[in-house]
């Protein structure tokens, strides 16, 4: 049974009452043969760019135009993981996608709108030994970096484009800025611990960690929320249930995190969340005794239990979902299907 610190009031305060929500049957993108599923940028009025890897390596770039997918884009890159895609605070570059460019170093695109795709910003020489995760960072401008994203190095540890903090870590990391510049990434532990670390761009500060305990079975997920003011995380835990808490903000000690609470289910794949603006949250995540994936969120101080989306003309799932901003209150979740063609729900 996963083991985590609770206190009553507080799990009351992230746990809510329950309440009910409404995801869309999934829809087929019909091209074929990709590897993994997207990920993706809110660019705004209902459009979204993503990064994803086909089965031969190669990275094709979709866009989310309101209604439909265009036909998307190649690149000459090849990539060992799938892309991972985020806003950007860098003016020119408005979201970047990340990815290992096959010889084990870290490649960043900058999107540079319209059919024109993206454009080679940045090579990172540092060895990569683990899926990638990128966030916003810093203050807006043509002149600002824009981001962070973090790795497993070939040591085993925590590393990032901004630096290395001294803790192993054991899966891929997931970060999330919040409006006070502070960036937060988690990762599993030695023990299957989460680990959490913080940059303070405000004082470009190392990377600090500290033990939230609890117990994992797949990586974290952690996002901004709370109107930027939180950074919410969520992780399946040894009892296939999810498991969430949030960074409040202030000093960076564990008593600035809310006590772990949980969701029933029986879930098998990382949670994918996404930031809809008015304090809300939308997640899927695959399920464990099934194909499926489950739909759950946050609206109006409540959250709703997971609920199985309707797969539409998919004949199963495979891998985590991957989630993201498309309108005020609303979320495009996409995953794969078993016939390697991407599937999307919208929600809640």
């Amino acid at each position: 049974m996963i083991r985590f610190l609770a206190v009553a009031l507080a799990a009351i305060l992230l746990t809510g009452t329950l309440a009910r929500a409404d995801w869309s049957p999934f829809e087929r993108y019909e091209e074929t043969e990709f590897y993994d599923v997207p990920t993706c940028a809110y660019m705004g009025n209902s459009n979204v760019v993503c990064g994803a890897r086909k089965r031969d390596g190669s990275i094709r770039w979709l866009r989310y135009l309101g209604r439909f997918f265009d036909a998307g884009l190649e690149t000459r890159y090849r990539t060992l993981t799938r892309p991972e895609c985020t806003l950007s605070r860098n003016t020119t570059y408005p979201a970047i996608c990340a990815f290992n460019s096959g010889s084990g170093y870290l490649v960043v695109m900058g999107y540079v709108g319209g059919r024109g795709g993206f454009e080679k910003i940045a090579a990172n020489g540092k060895a990569l030994f683990s899926e990638i995760d990128c966030t916003f960072s810093g203050l807006p401008g043509p002149n600002s970096r824009g981001y962070i994203c973090a790795w497993r190095n070939n040591l085993g540890r925590f590393d990032s484009t901004t630096g290395k903090g001294a803790a192993r870590i054991f899966s891929k990391p997931s970060c999330a800025t919040n409006g006070f510049g502070d960036t937060i990434c988690t990762a599993l532990g030695a023990q299957n611990n989460i680990l959490a670390f913080q940059y303070d761009f405000s004082k470009n500060e190392i990377w600090r960690v500290i033990n939230l305990a609890g117990t994992g079975t797949s990586a974290p997920e952690c996002i901004p929320a709370a109107d930027l003011e939180e950074i919410y995380c969520a992780v399946v835990g040894l009892d296939l249930k999810i498991w969430h808490t949030r960074f409040k903000g202030g000093a960076w000690s564990a008593s600035n995190w809310l006590p772990w609470s949980s969701l029933q289910g029986a879930f098998a794949t990382k949670p994918s969340c996404a930031y809809i603006g008015d304090r809300g949250i939308a997640c899927t995540v695959g399920g464990a005794r099934d194909s499926a994936v489950y739909g759950y969120s946050y609206q109006a101080g409540a959250w709703a239990a997971p609920v199985r989306i309707d797969p539409g003309k998919s004949p199963g799932f495979v891998g985590e979902p991957s989630c993201t901003k498309v309108a005020q209150g609303r979320a495009i979740c996409l995953a794969l299907g078993i016939d390697s063609r991407i599937y999307y729900t919208f929600g809640p």
